[in-house]
């Protein structure tokens, strides 16, 4: 997320409308400000912060002044607690979202592979990818270290099929020729190669 917010940037994406009041009844400032924070990062990211640090200064004195609490009670929110557990349920209810289950990352590994990968391999395109998919079929994102699993589950089965494929429409012929010249290197790299010696040899 960008750090620099214009005054008419942080209106537009971190105001706290009158629809979205009802989440933060009867909370205490760090509760109030915790959920806002979930709510409008999700909202505008698809996502929840990993970080307390993940959060611009300028956008934290945004929403407190609106919610009139101080900005830093937003360090004293737990971002892996219950009371967060529970807040994340209910921002995603809120917002028709749903955590992502291993039924939703098989379809969008088997996505990237035949629709993604093919025309782009950058790394940072694919995740990017994956956000858009998640957002589109309303299901929270999958952590980074899983994200990062997925896309390259995506890269190597992509390209085990592409060249599977190649292979196939070879002719026998040149299969045969290919073959043979592989056996060929192998064999000169065993040549080429001096043999190990004995333990008790390199103590001599």
């Amino acid at each position: 997320m960008k750090r620099c917010w214009d005054e008419q940037e942080l209106i537009e994406h971190w105001t706290i409308h009158q629809a979205e009041q009802g989440l933060l009844a009867n909370r205490t400032d760090r509760g109030n400000i915790g959920v806002a924070v979930l709510l409008k990062f999700f909202q505008l990211s698809g996502r929840f912060p990993r970080h307390h640090k993940d959060v611009p200064g300028p956008v934290l004195v945004f929403l407190a002044e609106q919610l009139s609490v101080p900005p830093t009670a937003w360090f004293d929110y737990a971002l892996k607690g219950r009371s967060s557990q529970r807040d994340r349920e209910q921002i995603r209810g809120f917002l028709g979202f749903r955590p992502i289950t291993v039924a939703d990352a098989q379809r969008l590994r088997e996505w990237l592979q035949q629709e993604v990968v093919a025309l782009d391999q950058d790394s940072r395109h694919l995740q990017s990818a994956v956000a858009d998919w998640c957002r589109d079929h309303r299901v929270e994102p999958p952590t980074d270290e899983r994200c990062d699993r997925l896309i390259a589950s995506a890269v190597h089965n992509f390209e085990e099929a592409f060249f599977a494929e190649i292979h196939a429409k070879l002719p026998d012929k040149t299969r045969v020729r290919l073959d043979a010249l592989i056996g060929a290197e192998t064999s000169v790299e065993e040549a080429t190669t001096p043999p190990m010696r004995h333990a008790r040899d390199s103590t001599s």
